[in-house]
C-alpha cells in the first residue's frame, strides 16, 4: 500500500489495541503491532489469508476514493471507515460471512472487497453499507482488508 500518504506514525493502534506482537492464536490470527497489521487464516477457509492493515493520519482519502470509483486495479482492497466499528468481532464476522457467501457463490456485491463492507452493516442495502462503512473524503484513519487466495498466489 505504497499509495497511502500519512503524515506521521504514532505508537498507538488505530481504535483497537493490539497487545501482543507476533502472537498466533488457535484461529490462525497473528497480531503484529510493530507494523500495525493482522494476518488471519480461518480454519474453514485455509485457501485464504486475510491481511488487515491499520493506517492513521491518511492524507489522500479523496484520491484513493477516486481511484476506487475508476476501478483502478492497484486498489484491489477493501477500505473501511473504522469510526463506525465497535470491535474486532464485527470486522471478523464480516470477513467470515463474506467467505461463506463466496464459497456458496452467494455474494451480493460485485467483489469480495465490497462484500466485506456490505457484511459490516446490519442493513441489507449495499449503498447504505458503503456510505456508512466505506472510505470517505474526510477520513484520516483507515482499515484496509485484502483476501489473498493462497492457492491462486494472488
Amino acid at each position: 500500500m505504497q499509495n497511502l500518504k500519512t503524515s506521521s506514525y504514532q505508537n498507538e493502534c488505530l481504535c483497537f489495541p493490539i497487545k501482543q506482537p507476533y502472537k498466533q492464536n488457535r484461529m490462525g490470527i497473528t497480531f503484529d503491532n510493530s507494523q500495525r497489521k493482522i494476518v488471519a487464516t480461518l480454519p474453514q477457509f485455509p485457501q485464504f489469508e486475510i491481511l488487515i492493515l491499520f493506517f492513521q493520519n491518511v492524507e489522500n482519502c479523496p484520491e484513493i476514493k477516486q481511484k476506487l470509483i475508476s476501478n483502478n486495479d492497484q486498489y484491489n482492497y477493501s477500505f473501511i471507515n473504522p469510526k463506525n466499528l465497535l470491535a474486532f468481532e464485527q470486522l471478523f464476522s464480516s470477513i467470515y460471512k463474506t467467505l461463506i457467501n463466496y464459497k456458496n457463490k452467494e455474494i451480493k456485491s460485485k467483489t469480495l472487497n465490497s462484500e466485506f463492507i456490505f457484511q459490516l452493516s446490519p442493513n441489507k442495502n449495499i449503498f447504505d453499507s458503503i456510505k456508512r462503512f466505506g472510505i470517505a473524503d474526510e477520513l484520516t484513519d483507515l482499515i484496509v482488508i485484502k483476501a489473498l487466495d493462497v492457492e491462486d498466489n494472488e
